[in-house]
């Protein structure tokens, strides 16, 4: 059975929202994740 178009365009802000949810998590664990790994990695930090 075909989809109403303001169902679909529901499911796409649901979407991407989910999407957008995902990106500031990615965010949040790599600003959480990134002091620590140059805290500790000297060597990459010569080399740059």
């Amino acid at each position: 059975m075909p989809v109403s178009l303001s169902e679909s365009l529901s499911r796409n802000r649901t979407n991407l929202d989910n999407l957008k949810n995902q990106k500031t998590n990615l965010s949040t664990s790599n600003t959480k994740t990134l002091p620590n790994n140059s805290a500790t990695s000297k060597p990459n930090s010569a080399i740059a």
